[in-house]
């Protein structure tokens, strides 16, 4: 059986921080072309409420990516501060139904689910 050395471990987490990189990276791109393109089609309110979406998924993204780094040193702590995030966009567009749009909201905070499946594409294309 192999048991990986201390090296093995280094590079992995040197690869995945990248990854995790790129992943935020991606997310915050996604989410000014959404945030662009709702601008572009919709209202200013519409546009600034994807932008709020956006701006609690890409936190929620970076909490994520805390949460799977820790499974290495054997800690969650970002595991329930993920889901609070999830809470505060749903009562932020609760309280503030004036200002902000529900949908462009959660569709703003969806856009990291389109740069995960970028990275998974790119992960396909480089194997082949």
């Amino acid at each position: 059986m192999y048991a990986p050395t201390a090296e093995d471990k280094l590079v992995a987490q040197e690869k995945y921080r990248a990854e995790s990189y790129a992943l935020i990276g991606d997310s915050v791109f996604l989410s000014l072309l959404g945030v662009c393109l709702a601008w572009g089609v919709g209202s200013l309110t519409t546009a600034f409420s994807y932008a709020v979406g956006t701006a609690i998924g890409t936190g929620y993204v970076v909490l994520l990516s805390q949460y799977a780094a820790s499974f290495e040193s054997g800690g969650s702590g970002a595991s329930q501060g993920r889901f609070a995030l999830i809470f505060f966009l749903v009562l932020l567009g609760g309280k503030n139904k004036d200002v902000l749009d529900i949908l462009p909201m959660l569709l703003g905070f969806f856009t990291y689910q389109l740069s995960a499946f970028a990275q998974g594409l790119k992960a396909v294309s480089a194997s082949e």
